[in-house]
């Protein structure tokens, strides 16, 4: 892994006076395809060639990099990396209040790893027969506007995994054109 390289990253931030020690900041965490036609590029799940590194962003800041080839499925030994990039951070002082990432964490050990560095976290859930049988029953729903589209919210308590713990989740709505619910 090369942790040097994301230290520097880090520690790149801090010198510069981007990021400070003993502050809390958001992190966002995502699989990006970078296209390309090197020679050792893999099919990606979009059908193009190219590789699929994880990312870690405070900001607009890249503060982790790991390289991945391009039919790596993002979840593929997430926790790990995210175990990398929480002690990398931790090492330079730089607390993380939020984390952001997509249905690519929606795993068991991703949110344990998650709970034990951050305050908060804020990951997709990904659709489940379970939980569409909650939305369901929903009888609330709050009308908001997101990015000049109106949605509908509600949230309910969710118990994923089989597990005893709950989660809050929130659910958006919208009316598609062909004037089905979405």
């Amino acid at each position: 892994r090369p942790l040097d390289l994301n230290r520097l990253l880090i520690q790149s931030c801090l010198h510069t006076k981007q990021l400070r020690q003993g502050s809390s900041y958001d992190l966002d965490y995502d699989n990006v395809i970078t296209v390309n036609e090197k020679y050792d590029s893999k099919r990606t799940y979009k059908q193009n060639t190219g590789y699929q590194p994880g990312v870690g962003f405070i900001g607009k800041l890249p503060v982790y990099i790991e390289g991945r080839n391009g039919n790596s499925p993002a979840k593929f030994k997430m926790d790990e990396t995210l175990d990398y990039m929480f002690s990398l951070l931790g090492e330079a002082g730089i607390r993380v209040e939020n984390f952001r990432s997509d249905s690519a964490a929606y795993q068991k050990k991703v949110i344990e790893k998650v709970k034990e560095h951050c305050t908060n976290f804020y990951i997709r859930v990904m659709d489940c027969q379970e939980l569409m049988m909650q939305v369901r029953n929903i009888e609330q729903w709050t009308s908001v506007e997101i990015n000049y589209e109106t949605y509908d919210v509600a949230s309910i308590d969710y118990y994923p995994f089989g597990e005893n713990e709950k989660y809050r989740v929130v659910i958006q709505r919208r009316q598609r054109k062909d004037k089905q619910m979405d």
